[in-house]
This record gives structure tokens, sequence and C-alpha cells, in this order.
């Protein structure tokens, strides 16, 4: 209880963006689009943020995480391209039931520490 995960960390570019929602011109992979809807700027898409939350618990957890693991989390902040994020995690419960469930505190956060994601993490027993 308390185990700190591995943090995964990367800075996302626009390049990223527009691979990730395969080219399509929209709000996340557009400046124009983006600016039709009042932001300054390409607004990193929450897909995209997330998946690093599932890679850090992916790489921490493997077979337990991807058959059958839950995640309910709330977005915070924006992501800009140009930030660097980190997914963080820390176990805060594993049950001593014949369940064996493990529950981890998830979030992700910009290098100057504001956080963009918050939630949990469900596992079963292996």
């Amino acid at each position: 209880k308390g185990e700190l995960l591995e943090p995964v960390s990367s800075e996302i570019n626009l390049e990223m963006c527009g691979t990730f929602f395969h080219g399509n011109k929209n709000y996340h992979t557009d400046k124009r689009a983006s600016e039709e809807l009042g932001f300054e700027e390409v607004v990193v898409g929450g897909k995209m943020t997330i998946s690093y939350i599932g890679d850090m618990l992916d790489r921490t957890f493997g077979e337990r995480w991807y058959n059958g693991g839950k995640l309910d989390v709330k977005f915070t902040n924006i992501v800009w391209p140009g930030d660097r994020v980190t997914a963080r995690g820390v176990i805060a419960d594993e049950s001593d039931s014949s369940e064996g469930s493990t529950e981890v505190r998830v979030w992700m956060e910009k290098e100057d520490g504001t956080v963009t994601i918050v939630g949990n993490a469900y596992l079963s027993k292996e």
C-alpha cells in the first residue's frame, strides 16, 4: 500500500496529435479549428493524454490491467502541444480478500505541476 508506480513521461507535439487522430482536421489537430472554438492553440485530445496512464498501468500490471482493468478519471486541465506530461500512480488499496482486488490512484501532471487528469484504476486478482 502506498507503492509508487514507475511514471511515464512524454513531450507532446502537434505531429503526434495529427498521427493520433489519423490526420482528421478538428480542434485536436488544426489550429484554425481550435481558434473557431475560442482556444489559442490546438487542444491535445483526452484520449491521447489518457493513453499514457494506460501505458503506465500496462507496464506495471500487464495482463491484470488489459484483461479486465477499469479506469475512472476526470480531466482537470488542458494539455497543449509542447507540454511535457507525466502519468503517475500509487497503489491505494490491495484487498486481502479472496478476490484480491487492487485500487490505484492515478493522475497526470504537466512539467510545472499542473494536474490534468485525476482518477482511480481498479484491477482484479491475477
